[in-house]
């Protein structure tokens, strides 16, 4: 009785969490719609701070929802905890750039900074997002070069935004960005085709099956070993017993 209710209290707190970035984002949408709404109606263009605020906590919420689902399942701990961590500090560079005042003078740097953390949390969201689908032994290849592809794509951005001019004397770098985005949307792609394709097999492994099937192989294989062994054994034994009987008739 007592395991009972304190699962029971451990799974309503684990939903709630689950929840809170689901319910940030829809009022966080909801909000930037209204705001939208109100601006145009106003006839207020200039003044979309309000919209910008609500579009960025938006995003982030959508990047949070990822990590909080691996982290939920416990896939990959470290990209998601990057991811959150990652997320929060960029929502929170992107709310200064929203709300400062213009005269302060313009920070290149700052800004450079602010998008190297925001394309850097969508990645570790996006690996996230990934790590959550099962797969198979035959399919885990598709996970590790998914991984490569967005760490190489996300990679390559930051470089080029904080150093353009390293990038730009590099003439194979948007090539090995090319490469790695195609990859990457390749992977994106068939991890969730290959998740559905591994279901059974996760299933038999979860209910014990499979290793069930594998100690039966192994005994099947090893009687047959033992099986083998004792025809060779007849057969030497028959051969024996030939020579014995034509033997005994030669006498």
């Amino acid at each position: 009785m007592f395991k009972s209710s304190t699962d029971s209290r451990l799974n309503g707190y684990q939903f709630s969490l689950r929840q809170l970035f689901l319910w940030m984002h829809i009022v966080a949408v909801a909000c930037s719609a209204f705001a939208g709404v109100v601006h145009i109606l106003a006839g207020n263009y200039q003044e979309l701070r309000v919209l910008f605020t609500a579009m960025t906590i938006a995003l982030a919420s959508v990047c949070a929802l990822g990590c909080g689902a691996a982290l939920e399942r416990k896939r990959a701990m470290i990209f998601p905890v990057a991811g959150l961590v990652l997320t929060l500090l960029g929502t929170l560079m992107l709310l200064y750039l929203i709300w400062r005042e213009p005269t302060r003078g313009p920070m290149v740097e700052f800004f450079q900074w602010t998008t190297v953390i925001c394309i850097m949390a969508v990645a570790c969201s996006h690996i996230s997002l990934l790590s959550i689908a099962r797969l198979s032994k035959r399919f885990r290849w598709a996970m590790l070069l998914a991984v490569f592809s967005i760490l190489t794509v996300a990679s390559f951005l930051s470089l080029f935004i904080t150093s353009p001019q390293l990038m730009e004397s590099w003439s194979g770098s948007l090539t090995i960005i090319a490469v790695a985005a195609i990859s990457d949307a390749a992977m994106s792609v068939l991890i969730p085709i290959f998740h559905l394709l591994s279901y059974r097999e996760m299933n038999a492994l979860d209910s014990g099956v499979e290793p069930r099937l594998e100690s039966i192989d192994a005994e099947i294989a090893h009687l047959e070993d033992r099986l083998a062994e004792l025809r060779q054994l007849r057969m030497e034994n028959s051969y024996d017993y030939g020579l014995e009987e034509s033997g005994v008739l030669a006498r």
